[in-house]
């Protein structure tokens, strides 16, 4: 002023970042199960600014376009595709949401069919080859493991291809 009297003030001013990232979801749910597993919905969000009570989670899963109850984010499996749906929100009203199918198939209790195809009989010291077909109902064939092993007297040969020579 006139007199040489000098006021002032101070602000503290606080510049944020305006948050345009939406929440990361994914699913780590397995993608297949059988009639009768109990399926648990495993899940895991983050995201660049909110956390914990800042974030807005909302899960869901349906089969056929009906809602399955879930208890502690499990459910008991039944034939038929499943949909899991996870939804998150942040501070900022980032909305971001994933979904992952569940493909549940009936238990296989069935053993594959394997016929060995080899002549029963060999000269000593020939390569014998063995051979086999197998079959399944409801596995692929390609999708099988075939464990091939030949023994004499308890005893295991040495086997490499498929084939063996035959000893006395």
């Amino acid at each position: 002023d006139e007199h040489n009297n000098t006021g002032s003030a101070t602000m503290t001013l606080t510049v944020t970042t305006l948050d345009t990232e939406k929440p990361v979801i994914s699913i780590s749910t397995p993608e297949q199960a059988l009639v009768g597993d109990e399926v648990e919905v495993k899940y895991n969000v983050t995201d660049n600014v909110s956390s914990g009570s800042d974030l807005e989670v909302l899960v869901s899963v349906t089969k056929d376009g009906n809602k399955v109850n879930l208890t502690n984010n499990k459910f008991t499996a039944e034939e038929g595709t499943y949909t899991i749906t996870v939804s998150a929100k942040d501070a900022a009203g980032n909305i971001h949401q994933e979904t992952k199918d569940v493909v549940v198939k009936p238990n296989d209790t069935t053993k594959p069919t394997v016929s060995i195809t080899t002549a029963g009989t060999a000269d000593l010291g020939e390569i014998v080859l063995i051979t086999y077909t197998v079959s399944d109902d409801k596995t692929a064939v390609n999708k099988l493991t075939v464990v091939v092993e030949v023994s004499k007297d308890g005893q295991a040969l040495t086997i490499s291809g498929n084939k063996f020579t035959a000893e006395e």
